[in-house]
């Protein structure tokens, strides 16, 4: 569970802009997070949902369908839910209407944030060598930055 929230904020704070101010970036994070309301409604067919579509799957990485599947896999590793619970959970993330309406709840989150300029500037940056390689790597830097805050926490309570 802690690395499914963790993947979880991570997938929101590459969404919301930082901000010099960490408690007011807190809290616009909690009021958007609070205030969210799922929608898994079929999304236009128009220039801004292609271009979303164009920049996840340029974008590539780690993304939110294969940190669901991650966190259900390690559900039933630990035995929080039932092989036969596990499977079916895959099945309908990977092949049914999970995957149809996780993807047009994603779609419908860039749509509520992003202009459709911003988006063609983001999937010109994912095209480029650096955003590939912030792609591959953005992950595994914000778990060693999380692991580097929690030893520093360790040895601050020490003192």
């Amino acid at each position: 569970m802690k690395i499914f929230t963790l993947i979880c904020l991570l997938f929101v704070s590459v969404l919301l802009q930082a901000q010099s101010n960490a408690a007011e970036t807190f809290q616009r994070i909690s009021a958007a997070a609070e205030s969210y309301v799922v929608d898994t409604t079929a999304v236009p067919d128009d220039k801004l949902t292609a271009a979303i579509k164009k920049l996840r799957r340029v974008k590539g990485g780690f993304n939110i369908n294969e940190a669901i599947l991650f966190k259900i896999a390690e559900d039933r590793n630990k035995g929080d839910i039932t092989k036969e619970e596990g499977e079916k959970l895959e099945d309908f993330f990977a092949n049914k209407n999970g995957k149809v309406w996780l993807e047009n709840a994603v779609i419908h989150i860039h749509r509520n944030i992003f202009t459709l300029s911003e988006i063609k500037q983001l999937t010109k940056f994912y095209q480029s060598a650096a955003g590939k390689k912030m792609s591959d790597n953005f992950p595994v830097i914000m778990l060693q930055s999380m692991k580097a805050a929690e030893k520093i926490i360790e040895v601050y309570k020490q003192k």
